[in-house]
């Protein structure tokens, strides 16, 4: 009787450890998917985009390497302090602070922000136009970036070793599952 309760016991933590397993394997799917190489157009997924941090000039905030998220915000609630990803004019994204707002930037009602490293000396040459702004950072994890890189640049190596971990896995929850008791036959 003990060695039939022994199966259901371990039934919900197996998918339990299934649910983190997919869940993780979501997840980094997605930020390989949805993540923004420099030079790229930004994606995003529900309002969110994510990007690497590939300079030391945010370096005491946001260490080179790291991987950002950034929420799409209205640049009207932009306040200064805030740090934001926009695009420059060469078509690089950059995440500097906002160290001061322009309501008429341009004579036409445009808003525009005065942004800068925080480990730079002088604020950027360069305003930046309000539709530039791609969002806010709201979140970041130190040297996560990297990882995602390296998955990106080796996309078939990566799903490769994807697909093989979860065979191998399927192969040992096979192998190690306890052993079922043959059925019972009726005699007649």
């Amino acid at each position: 009787m003990a060695a039939a309760s022994q199966p259901t016991s371990l039934k919900p933590r197996r998918r339990a450890r299934d649910y983190v397993f997919y869940t993780l394997l979501g997840l980094t799917a997605g930020l390989v998917l949805f993540y923004t190489s420099a030079g790229e157009k930004p994606r995003s997924l529900g309002g969110l985009a994510v990007f690497s941090v590939l300079s030391q000039s945010m370096q005491s905030v946001y260490p080179q390497g790291s991987l950002i998220l950034v929420h799409h915000v209205d640049p009207a609630t932009l306040k200064v302090g805030n740090d934001v990803t926009y695009i420059r004019e060469d078509g690089e994204t950059v995440t500097h602070r906002i160290t001061a707002i322009t309501e008429d930037i341009d004579g036409k009602g445009n808003r525009g922000f005065t942004t800068q490293g925080v480990e730079n000396p002088s604020p950027d040459a360069k305003p930046v136009y309000a539709p530039n702004v791609i969002g806010k950072v709201v979140f970041y994890c130190p040297y996560l970036g990297h990882v995602v890189q390296l998955m990106r640049a080796h996309l078939i190596l990566f799903i490769a070793l994807c697909v093989g971990a979860l065979a191998l896995a399927e192969l040992l929850r096979v192998a190690l599952a306890p052993a079922r008791p043959a059925p019972r036959r009726a005699i007649a």
